[in-house]
């Protein structure tokens, strides 16, 4: 029986100091302050869903435990650093609105004290809202802590990642440094949040990492931009050497490369003058090689473009090669300073017309602009005015000839009329009659027999005899339209001028 006495003594005695060493430190003290709202009011506001007004009754309770929390236990401390936090506080609503909902009649001043204490214990296992007491207790070990602080529920907790996987990876610092760390940093203080001892020990470490790999990228960047620097200086004069001289002395004469040419020149002025100079003279002669195809009438005017208004000249060619659809001897042509301008050829068309104002000199004008458009090819062009003007007079002349033997021969196929040869048959009729003295039935007869037989066979020949120097003259005309078109400095697929 004694002995039953003593054990049943030193359990209870065992008891009453765990209560006294644990209930103060992690139990919330029961408050003071009478409660003015009973749980049952909390529940009905809960029930019809009014959160906002079921909160502001939590939030009463919470005022409370501030006035009356001001110890120095460990769950006191708790609540005055974490309830003012938004997700420690929407916690505590969700264990307090449980424990009115199972405690209708109790006060809500007597269900917080029980609540706070759920609150701390439940999130004493969540390595993302745990304290440091937490990992002191032994409640988390560190790889829970950073399981949790790696795979992050919510997006507050995402900032730590970057660092906390920065300093894990780095082979000076790893999971030890941290470890270590946080051991000694909750052990000086417990009331701590792990996730934000954490992001003080890593972040420093982890900024001071990134710094020394972005210098790394930037010293491995300088080094490249260096390395492409003297690849691109090497292409640079490699370019200047090439293009310092005419294009048709270096390969293909397009305007692909005329636009490269004067790329180059574009960039030289920027970088060297001497440079500049010599890609300058290179385009120089390759535009004096070009316009060895121009048309004599447009020599004296390229030359004395290229000698005035060289890089003027250069830029309008670079800028037809690359928004039109010419090659480069098509580009000079349609420049402004070449095309908008009236050469020699041109002003002497021009003098004709207002001079003679004929039908051979308007289209003479006319085929030189066609000339001039169609950059002097695949169209009949001539070197000088008088060339362009002879051939249409030439042509004209042609039509006419080419209209009367049409005429002539027409006639000559349908055969002469009586009526044609009239007066011919009446003056052979009354030299019959003055000469022979007929009588009306033989002069009648005679008339019949000879006179019309005679003035159709001597019409006829005449007609022949016109065919054949029709046909002569046609023949000159001709010959001669074709000597002026082997004069030609171009020439259509097929010429249908005549």
């Amino acid at each position: 029986m004694m002995d039953t006495y003593k054990r049943t003594s030193i359990l209870l005695t065992f008891s009453m100091l765990l209560a006294s060493c644990g209930k103060p430190n992690f139990e919330a003290p029961e408050l003071k302050t009478e409660s003015p709202y009973l749980c049952s009011t909390v529940n009905d506001f809960v029930l019809i869903n009014e959160m906002t007004q079921a909160q502001k009754i939590a939030d009463m309770s919470i005022n409370s435990m501030n006035r009356e929390y001001v110890g120095e236990s460990y769950i006191e401390k708790f609540q005055d650093k974490y309830l003012k936090n938004i997700e420690y506080r929407f916690g505590y609503y969700k264990v307090f609105f449980n424990a009115c909902e199972a405690n209708a009649s109790k006060g809500i001043n007597e269900v917080a004290p029980m609540s706070l204490t759920k609150l701390y214990h439940e999130i004493s296992k969540n390595g993302s809202m745990a304290t440091c007491q937490s990992f002191n207790d032994n409640l988390l070990s560190y790889k829970e802590i950073m399981r949790s602080l790696s795979n992050p529920s919510r997006e507050p907790y995402m900032e730590y990642i970057s660092s906390i996987k920065k300093v894990q990876n780095d082979a000076d610092f790893g999971d030890l440094y941290i470890e270590e760390n946080l051991k000694n940093e909750c052990e000086d203080n417990p009331v701590a949040r792990i996730q934000d001892v954490v992001a003080q020990i890593t972040r420093p470490i982890a900024k001071s990492i990134r710094e020394k790999e972005a210098e790394v990228v930037r010293k491995q960047e300088h080094e490249e931009q260096l390395r492409q620097a003297k690849i691109e200086e090497a292409k640079y004069r490699e370019n200047v050497e090439l293009y310092s001289e005419g294009l048709f002395k270096t390969g293909e004469a397009s305007c692909s490369r005329f636009i490269k040419q004067y790329d180059i020149s574009v960039v030289a002025k920027a970088k060297s003058k001497s440079d500049f100079d010599s890609v300058t003279a290179g385009i120089k002669e390759t535009l004096h090689k070009v316009a060895d195809e121009l048309p004599p009438a447009q020599k004296p005017l390229f030359n004395n473009i290229i000698s005035t208004q060289p890089l003027s000249l250069a830029e309008q060619v670079f800028n037809k090669c690359r928004y039109s659809h010419y090659d480069l001897k098509g580009s000079l042509l349609k420049v402004n300073l070449l095309n908008r301008q009236a050469d020699s050829v041109e002003l002497e068309l021009d003098k004709f017309y207002k001079e003679r104002m004929d039908a051979a000199s308007l289209k003479a004008m006319d085929q030189y602009k066609l000339c001039k458009s169609y950059n002097f090819k695949n169209a009949l062009c001539f070197k000088d005015a008088n060339s362009y003007y002879s051939y249409f007079v030439l042509q004209h002349e042609i039509k006419a000839l080419e209209k009367s033997k049409t005429s002539i021969v027409r006639k000559i196929n349908i055969g002469v009329s009586k009526n044609e040869v009239f007066d011919e048959v009446e003056n052979c009729r009354k030299l019959a009659f003055r000469e022979k003295r007929l009588s009306a039935e033989e002069l009648n007869k005679y008339e019949r027999e000879v006179c019309v037989s005679k003035a159709k066979q001597e019409r006829l020949d005449s007609y022949n005899e016109k065919l054949k120097l029709l046909k002569a003259d046609l023949n000159n005309a001709l010959s001669h339209m074709e000597s002026i078109e082997e004069q030609a400095i171009s020439k259509p697929q097929s010429v249908s001028y005549h």
